[in-house]
């Protein structure tokens, strides 16, 4: 994948569901690292993902459930290799395509339909490719931003804290991330940021962000300051 491409629509559906290869998934993560706009996108996808896996029922799967749904994926696998292979019966050729005539879409659908169902029963993403996602909620000052929120997702190692409904920093300041862990002070995590107009943002912090126990939220001058000068607005346990 050359650094001015995209992640397909498709690819980014089944990295976020884990229904892509190990290779597969593995283009994407390095992708992500330099890629701004996919990383919005897949941003943007993630409150569908995070909805399909909550509104399930966690329920026991019947034993053949499984066997069925896969059965179902291999066969539209081997149909997409047939149709692609030389026919030896050539009037059967257009009736595969005829089935295919959008294959990538189709079974990109049914794979995607495939891992819903399974998750919808079984409450678990199949295959030892399915991302480990986390979140943790946060505590936000009442006082300062009443409507405020904040939450931490950590997916393979990767933490971001997303923020919504705070008020601005203040004149020539900025939000600025901090570390605590134990008693100790708490240390910057290199991170500042500002808020839109709805007081949201979304940063990713630096690895090693989950060995520490709380991420803390400031108002500091822009440039950052060493140690906090003011009372967190957001605290949110790792």
């Amino acid at each position: 994948m050359n650094a001015s491409e995209h992640i397909s629509p498709d690819l980014q559906s089944a990295y976020l569901l884990g229904a892509c290869t190990e290779g597969e998934a593995r283009v994407a993560r390095e992708h992500l690292t330099g890629c701004n706009a996919c990383a919005r996108s897949l941003d943007q996808l993630r409150p569908a993902r995070a909805a399909l896996l909550e509104a399930a029922p966690v329920r026991s799967a019947p034993a053949h459930l499984k066997d069925a749904v896969m059965a179902e994926v291999r066969r539209e696998a081997e149909l997409f290799d047939a149709a692609k292979a030389p026919a030896s019966n050539p009037a059967a050729r257009p009736r595969l395509w005829e089935r295919l005539r959008s294959p990538l879409p189709a079974l990109g659908l049914a794979a995607a339909a495939a891992l819903v169902v399974v998750v919808g029963v079984t409450g678990s993403v199949p295959g030892p490719l399915a991302p480990t996602v986390t979140v943790s909620d946060g505590e936000v000052d009442s006082r300062r931003a009443p409507r405020g929120n904040a939450r931490l997702e950590t997916e393979d190692g990767r933490v971001r804290l997303s923020v919504a409904g705070l008020p601005g920093p203040g004149p020539g300041r900025r939000y600025q991330v901090w570390l605590r862990t134990g008693e100790r002070p708490p240390r910057s995590a290199q991170a500042l940021f500002s808020v839109d107009a709805k007081g949201s943002a979304s940063v990713v912090l630096p690895e090693g962000t989950g060995a520490a126990d709380t991420v803390l939220v400031t108002s500091e001058p822009a440039g950052g300051s060493v140690l906090p000068s003011r009372e967190p607005i957001v605290e949110v346990p790792t």
